[in-house]
């Protein structure tokens, strides 16, 4: 009897072991499929970091230009503060000159007072447009003798100082 006892004892041994190394074959079994399907998330993430890091990367140029704007811009308003040029100092007008054919001297004149005295004031133009009246002459060619002149229209603001420091 008592070998029947060590056998039945090495039954209940040997089946302990299997359930506890069932237990564990079903936790790694668990825990490999836990891995797998982080590793799973994981890879999905990277796929989105990688399409977020090339979509940034194709924007490099235009944040670039953008940044250019920026430090343009800065760089003009200390040049304006520099200057001491105050908006408070200027006023503005706004000018339109409906297409009219006359002559070269009297769209240098019309052209000298757009610009005030040694450039005094700014002309900021909407449309500007200059063209000969006879075929065969040219805006910079010296006039014949039948030159009839310029049509000249313009539309636009002039900036100009309201008061001088």
């Amino acid at each position: 009897m008592v070998h029947g006892s060590v056998m039945q004892a090495a039954r209940k041994i040997r089946l302990l072991a299997l359930v506890v190394l069932t237990a564990l074959l079903a936790l790694l079994v668990w825990w490999t499929h836990d891995q797998t399907t982080r590793l799973a998330h994981v890879r999905t993430q990277t796929n989105q970091y990688l399409a977020q890091a090339a979509q940034l990367e194709s924007q490099k140029p235009l944040i670039e230009q953008r940044q250019n704007l920026a430090n343009q811009r800065k760089n003009l308003v200390n040049q304006i503060k520099a200057a001491e040029i105050d908006q408070r100092h200027w006023g503005s007008r706004s000018l339109q000159l409906p297409s009219s054919p006359m002559s070269r001297s009297a769209a240098e004149s019309t052209m000298a007072q757009i610009s005030g005295a040694n450039g005094a004031q700014w002309f900021v133009a909407d449309s500007f447009d200059v063209q000969v009246i006879q075929a065969g002459e040219g805006l910079f060619n010296s006039p014949s003798v039948q030159d009839r002149g310029f049509n000249l229209q313009l539309t636009g603001v002039i900036h100009f100082p309201l008061q001088k420091k």
